[in-house]
C-alpha cells in the first residue's frame, strides 16, 4: 500500500498499490487507459493538480504492460524532467525567440532526434553531426541551443532530412517529458529578465516555448503513428494556443478539473488508508472526525455559524489536489499524531487547527504568488489588502493603480465576485465566485466585473490577521467559492457619533429621526446595555458593522475630545471599506475645519438649521 499524505510525485512508488489513494473520474480513467489508439498526449492543467503524478502512473502502466514491445525514453525513469539551460542567454538574445515558427522547429528536430535514437536508428552521420547526445530531450534541446547563431540554418537544413529519417520507426516508440514549465519559468523571473527594458518579451518567448511543444507532438503524431509524446502543459500556455490549432490539440488534451466533492474524496482516501491507530477519534461514525476529533467547527467571526471541518480546510487551498495533500500531511505529522492533541478537549483541538491552517495557507499562497504569470510582488498584495482593510469590499475605494491590482488578484483566484444563480428550489440567491487558480491569460489580467462587492479569498487571511489581527472579517458572511453570499443587513439606520458637549443639539436632531421611524444608535438611549461592556470594542461593532449609516456632528468639541478621536478612527476605516454608497452624513455645528479625508464632502450647515430641517434633509 502506498503511504498516505504522499504530495510530491516523486516519492511515490508505482510498484505499490496507489489505487488506494488515487482519484478516479471519466476524465482520468480515460487517460489512464492504455491502448495502441490513445490519443489523449497532453495532460493540462495548473501547478499542483496533479499532472506529475497521473504521467508518471501512465508511464508505469504503460510499461508494466508493454516492456517488451515498445521502446520508451527515458529508459530507466518513468519520465524525463526537462531541464534547459536558459541561463546561457543573455537579456539581448532573448528578444530573437518571440515568434512561434523557431520553437515548433526546435522542438520537432529535438523530439523526433530522440525519437530515432530511442528506436536504435544513428542520425548523427546521416545529419553530419557528430559526438552529440540525443539520448535524452534536455541535452539534444541543449545541443541546438548552443548553437544560437548558426540555428536557423542548422534547422532549415537538417530539419527535413530528419522527419524523412523518422519514417523509418515501424513500431513503437513512446517518449515521457515532464517539467517543461519549470525549466522555462527563468523566462518570467524578474529578477533574471528586466521587464522594464524588455517588455513582455520574455513572457511571448516562454508562451511560445509552449506552444511550440504542443504543435510539434501533434505534428509527429500525425507525421508517424509509431511515435507517441506524453507530456504534462500548464493550463495558462495551453490558451495560448492561436485558432483553429487550439481546437485540434483539444482532441489530444486532457484538462484537469476537480469538483468540490473530488477533492474532499482526495482527503477522505488518505484518511481511510492511514493507520486506524493512529487516528483521533477511532469509534467515531464520520471519517474526518475520526481524523480531526471532531466534525464540525463555529466560524469565530460569523456568529451562530457552523462549518465542517473539511470544508474550513479546502477553503484554505485553492483547490488543488497538492494543497489539499499538503495540509493532511502537516496536520497528522505536526498535530494528530502528536500525543498531546489527543488529551486536549475539542475546542483546544478546533483553535489549535484554524491557526495552525492558516499559518500553513502562507505557505500556500507564497508558492502560488511565485507561480503566477509574471508572478507579482507580496509587498504590493500586502499594501492592497491594508488599502481594502477587509475580505469584503466595493472598487469604488480604490485608484486606477489598485483597480489594476484587483483584475490581477480577480484572475488570478485571489479575489472573488458576487454572481446570482438559483437554489435547489428555483430561488434567485447570491453566491460568491472565484476563478481557479491557472484559469487566467497573462496579457488580459486588469480585467474585472462590476460587482455589487468584491472578496478576499480565504487564503488572504494569514496576511489580515497579522495586519489587522481579527478585526477583517465580515460579521454576515463566510467566505468560500460557490457559498451563499447573504445580504448584509445592519442593526441601526444611523449611528449617531458626537462630543457630549454638543448634546443637546444632537438630542433634538436625534428626537426628530426617531420621530420618522428609523432606528438609531443614539447612546443615551443604550445605557444599560453599555453597562460593563468593553466600550472601545462595543462601538467600533457599531459604528463599523452595525450601522448603514453615520451621522458625525462636527465641532471643535468633536475635534478636541479624546474620546471621539477614537469613534472618528474607526469611522475612517469604514470609509476605506465604503459598503454603501454615502454612508458618511457630516452636520457642522459651528465653524471648525472639516477633517482632511472628508472636506471634498458636502455637509449640512447645522448652525443655521432647525432640528427637523437637520432631520428632513439626513432623511
Amino acid at each position: 500500500m502506498t503511504a498516505p499524505w504522499t504530495f510530491e510525485s516523486g516519492n511515490f512508488d508505482f510498484s505499490q498499490n496507489v489505487e488506494n489513494i488515487l482519484l478516479r473520474n471519466e476524465l482520468i480513467d480515460q487517460y489512464l487507459t492504455i491502448n495502441q489508439r490513445d490519443k489523449k498526449l497532453f495532460l493540462v492543467g495548473p501547478k499542483g493538480i496533479g499532472k506529475t503524478f497521473l504521467l508518471s502512473y501512465k508511464s508505469y502502466l504503460f510499461r508494466k504492460l508493454h516492456s517488451t514491445d515498445v521502446k520508451f525514453s527515458p529508459s530507466k525513469e518513468l519520465t524525463e524532467n526537462l531541464i534547459v539551460f536558459f541561463s546561457q542567454f543573455s537579456k539581448e538574445e532573448i528578444v530573437k525567440f518571440q515568434t512561434p515558427d523557431i520553437w515548433e522547429n526546435i522542438w520537432k528536430f529535438a523530439l523526433l532526434s530522440v525519437s530515432c535514437k530511442t528506436y536504435g536508428i544513428s542520425i548523427e552521420e546521416e545529419l553530419g553531426i557528430n559526438n552529440e547526445d540525443f539520448s535524452s530531450v534536455s541535452s539534444t534541446l541543449n545541443f541546438i541551443l548552443s548553437d544560437r547563431r548558426n540555428l536557423v540554418k542548422t534547422i532549415s537544413t537538417k530539419l527535413p532530412k530528419l522527419i524523412s529519417i523518422s519514417r523509418r520507426i515501424q513500431s513503437s516508440v513512446i517518449i515521457f517529458i515532464d517539467g517543461i514549465d519549470q525549466a522555462v519559468d527563468v523566462l518570467v523571473d524578474k529578477n533574471f529578465y528586466d521587464y522594464d527594458t524588455y517588455s513582455d518579451i520574455p513572457l511571448k518567448v516562454w508562451s511560445q516555448i509552449h506552444v511550440g511543444v504542443a504543435k510539434s507532438i501533434y505534428d509527429i503524431s500525425q507525421l508517424n503513428s509509431h511515435i507517441k509524446i506524453y507530456t504534462t502543459l500548464r493550463s495558462e500556455a495551453f490558451k495560448l494556443i492561436p485558432g483553429g490549432m487550439s481546437l485540434n490539440l483539444e482532441g489530444f488534451a486532457t484538462n484537469l478539473n476537480y469538483s468540490i466533492n473530488e477533492l474532499k474524496t482526495i482527503f477522505i482516501n488518505n484518511i481511510i488508508a492511514t493507520d486506524e491507530k493512529k487516528l483521533v477519534n477511532r469509534e467515531a461514525k464520520d471519517i474526518v472526525e475520526k481524523f480531526l476529533g471532531y466534525s464540525e467547527m463555529p466560524h469565530p467571526f460569523v456568529h451562530q455559524e457552523k462549518e465542517s471541518s473539511l470544508d474550513f480546510i479546502l477553503r484554505h487551498t485553492l483547490g488543488r489536489p497538492r494543497e489539499i495533500v499538503y495540509l493532511g500531511n502537516r496536520l497528522f505529522y505536526e498535530k494528530i499524531s502528536k500525543p498531546d492533541y489527543k488529551t486536549i478537549d475539542e475546542q483546544e483541538r478546533i483553535t489549535d487547527i484554524r491557526y495552525f491552517i492558516n499559518e500553513k495557507s502562507e505557505e500556500i499562497i507564497g508558492n502560488y504568488l511565485n507561480e503566477i504569470i509574471p508572478s507579482f510582488d507580496e509587498e504590493y498584495l500586502i499594501k492592497f489588502l491594508k488599502k481594502i482593510q477587509s475580505n469584503v469590499f466595493h472598487h469604488k475605494i480604490l485608484s486606477v493603480e489598485e483597480r489594476n491590482f484587483l483584475g490581477i488578484c480577480y484572475n488570478t483566484g485571489l479575489v472573488g465576485v458576487i454572481n446570482q444563480k438559483n437554489d435547489k428550489n428555483g430561488n434567485r440567491i447570491k453566491v460568491q465566485y472565484f476563478k481557479k487558480a491557472g484559469d487566467y491569460l497573462y496579457h488580459k489580467l486588469n480585467y474585472f466585473p462590476e460587482s455589487e462587492y468584491y472578496i478576499t479569498h480565504p487564503i488572504l487571511d494569514c496576511y489580515f490577521l497579522k495586519i489587522f489581527d481579527l478585526d477583517f472579517y465580515n460579521k454576515k458572511n463566510i467566505i468560500g467559492n460557490n457559498y451563499e453570499f447573504k445580504e448584509i443587513k445592519y442593526i441601526y439606520d444611523y449611528a449617531i457619533s458626537y462630543s457630549g458637549l454638543d448634546r443637546h443639539v444632537v438630542e433634538a436632531v436625534t428626537l426628530e429621526l426617531k420621530a420618522k421611524g428609523l432606528r438609531i444608535f443614539y447612546d443615551k438611549d443604550f445605557e444599560k446595555n453599555l453597562v460593563g461592556e468593553d466600550l472601545i470594542d462595543y462601538l467600533h461593532e457599531v459604528y463599523k458593522h452595525s450601522a448603514k449609516n453615520v451621522i458625525v456632528f462636527l465641532s471643535s468639541n468633536y475635534i478636541n475630545t479624546k474620546w471621539t478621536s477614537f469613534e472618528w478612527s474607526t469611522i475612517k476605516q469604514k470609509l476605506v471599506n465604503d459598503y454603501t454608497s454615502n454612508f458618511l452624513k457630516i452636520v457642522k455645528i459651528d465653524s471648525s475645519k472639516t477633517p482632511d479625508i472628508v472636506e471634498t464632502r458636502a455637509y449640512i450647515d447645522g448652525k443655521c438649521k432647525t432640528p427637523q430641517e437637520i432631520a428632513d434633509l439626513l432623511n
